[in-house]
């Protein structure tokens, strides 16, 4: 999966330090543009032009906190069993698809 210019696909990382912090995902490092973002500060400048979030702490808050950074986002996929964490009014009302 790549974006138009074949440049890797970028995907945010909520909640992990290391693509090696999720079991896998080192696997994809070649074919997708990663980048983790363990706090607030890093999913601020993490979020811009990144299409797909992977919500890794799935305690996660600060999702909500950094919304207006997430210009391109088009999915999350939030890992746990429940979505609760970001089930804030400003995702429900954009077009994001939210997987888990």
């Amino acid at each position: 999966m790549t974006q138009p210019g074949n440049a890797p696909l970028k995907i945010v990382v909520m909640g992990a330090a290391d693509i090696a912090d999720v079991p896998g995902l080192a696997d994809y490092g070649s074919r997708f543009d990663f980048t983790c973002a363990p706090d607030g500060a890093t999913l601020a400048t993490a979020l811009p032009q990144s299409e797909v979030l992977l919500g890794w702490n799935f305690r996660g808050t600060e999702l909500a906190d950094y919304w207006q950074h997430a210009d391109n986002l088009k999915w999350i996929h939030w890992c746990g069993a429940g979505v609760d964490a970001v089930l804030f009014p400003e995702l429900q009302a954009s077009n994001v698809i939210l997987t888990n």
